[in-house]
Order: structure tokens, then sequence, then C-alpha cells
């Protein structure tokens, strides 16, 4: 059970039915009510209590002006995020936009605009990020986190720079995991998910291959952007298998293949020579007389 100290003098508390109050710094300093809730503690409050409970535990008032006075700061010191909806071809690369309205009271001292903090997060077999401060692969979303910096009359916070991915999934929903302005004591934001669907199938060479359990191979390239014309792999499997190395442009232009190469628990290391190429987005697959599995390389200029 939860223990609240309660100290000070009750004035008018029987019969009251005065209907707000205002608590500064914690003493009740106008008013009254019925129903002041501190966990599961209820009591009455009038003028001159004050009330002293657990750390970090605020009192919920189901009446009066400070329920009232919560709920007009809310809506006005509000930060509104919303992520677009589109439709886009495999392989893409495109900006998706994060849209946002600002209220003015975030924006009060001549302070013109704020650095901000986002996280979202999207199913990592359709969505390939290009473009992050830092992220996380919980092994079925990546979550990104980017910073910028925004003025108070609103548009586009930033637009998430992504490539289409061929994999089993086609849909993901694009949602807000965090926000926040950097040094504002207070904000409370709402957000709207967005969503990519990807058209096209998984073709290989014409005939449609489905992937049956990705969780069984894998590839990593590291480090991913990839600068100059080579970059280094390494292919894993349950069971040792080898199998036909194709490298295909965004448009699906094979622009490298290489036979016997093998994957592993080991986890075997491959080096790829590339001829020169320009500067975007790339399919790097391992197709295995069981399965197959595909990987994003990133070719920076």
């Amino acid at each position: 059970m939860k223990h609240i100290l309660v100290i000070g003098c009750l004035l008018c508390l029987v019969g009251s039915t005065m209907q707000g109050q205002t608590v500064v710094g914690g003493v009740v300093t106008s008013g009254a009510t019925t129903a002041i809730q501190l966990g599961d503690y209820h009591m009455q409050g009038a003028v001159g209590l004050p009330i002293v409970g657990e750390a970090g535990l605020d009192p919920i008032v189901r009446s009066g002006i400070i329920s009232h006075g919560n709920a007009v700061q809310k809506f006005y010191e509000s930060t509104l995020i919303r992520i677009d909806s589109v439709v886009k071809q495999i392989g893409d690369t495109f900006a998706l936009d994060v849209l946002y309205g600002a209220s003015c009271a975030l924006f009060q001292s001549n302070v013109a605009s704020r650095d901000w903090e986002l996280k979202v997060s999207f199913n990592r077999t359709v969505l390939e990020p290009l473009r992050y401060d830092s992220i996380v692969d919980d092994g079925e979303r990546y979550t990104i986190t980017l910073t910028g910096n925004a003025a108070s009359n609103g548009g586009v916070l930033t637009r998430l720079l992504l490539m289409g991915r061929l994999g089993n999934d086609s849909l993901t929903d694009v949602r807000l995991e965090s926000f926040r302005w950097i040094d504002a004591q207070r904000q409370y934001v709402q957000s709207t998910p967005g969503s990519v669907l990807l058209r096209g199938l998984c073709n290989t060479y014409g005939s449609t291959r489905l992937l049956k359990d990705p969780s069984k191979m894998a590839i990593l390239i590291a480090p991913n952007p990839v600068t100059g014309s080579s970059f280094t792999m390494r292919t894993y499997s349950d069971r040792p298998q080898v199998g036909t190395l194709v490298v295909t442009d965004i448009h699906g232009n094979v622009v490298y293949t290489a036979d016997r190469v093998e994957a592993g628990s080991t986890w075997p290391m491959t080096t790829v020579e590339l001829q020169v190429i320009p500067a975007g987005s790339y399919t790097v697959a391992l197709f295995t007389e069981n399965d197959v599995v595909r990987t994003t390389m990133v070719k920076l200029p």
C-alpha cells in the first residue's frame, strides 16, 4: 500500500462545494476539489493544504482548474507528425515525406527554430534506408534515428531516403517511434503512420522465385555503403551450400556474377571486384539449389 503524507490546515473542508482548485508547488492555493487521486489514495483538498507524495507521482484531478488546464496545455503545445503513404516499384529509390505542424508556443522568446530528433521504424524486408544518423536492427524491423532543425511554420520536417527491397513482403507501415524537440521543456506529440506498398514480383532470369525461409541464409556486407570498386561480403547458411552470386542495379541489369560462392555456418568471406559502376543502390543475391537470399549494397560516388 502506498503511503501519502498530508500536512496542513484544512479550510472549508466540510460541506465544500467549490468547483475548481489551483496547485502551486504542491500546495492548494485557491479553490477546492472533491476528487484528487494520488495513486490508489483519494482525498479532498482545500486552500492551504500541502500535498506530499512519492517522487514522480502526480495527482490526478477528476475535475477543476488543473484538469482543464492540462487539456488546454496539451492542445496548444502539441506537435503533429504525419508520414506519407506511397506506392513504389521494387528497386525504386525514393524520398518519403515526414510532415509536421507545431504550436507557436514552442517557438516563443525569439526562438525562430528548434533542433529535433526523430525515430521511425519499418519492415526491414521491404525497405532499405539510405540515410540516417543511427540504425537498430531487431531482425524484423529497422528503427532509424534522424536529427535536424525546423521552424514554427510547419511543412516537411524531413524526407526519408529509402529503397524498395526484393524480399518476401511488399507492404510495410512506417511508424513514428519517438519525436522530441531538443531543449523544449513541455511537448506533446501526436502522430499518423504512413505506409509503403511495393509493386513487382521476385523474378530471377524470367522465372518467379519464392523465398522459402530467409532466416536460414544471410548476406553481410561491411562496410556498407561501399567506396571504390570492390567490397567484402560474408554469407551464412544453416548448412554448407554453394551458389551463384548476382549483383544487379535498380533496373535489374546484371553488373556482376560469380559461381561456386560458398555459404555456411562459419560465414565464409567473398571479395567482389566490380568494374567502374555509378553510385547508387544495388541488389546482391546468392542463388543456391534450394534457397535464395538478397541484400542491398549502396555504392557511394
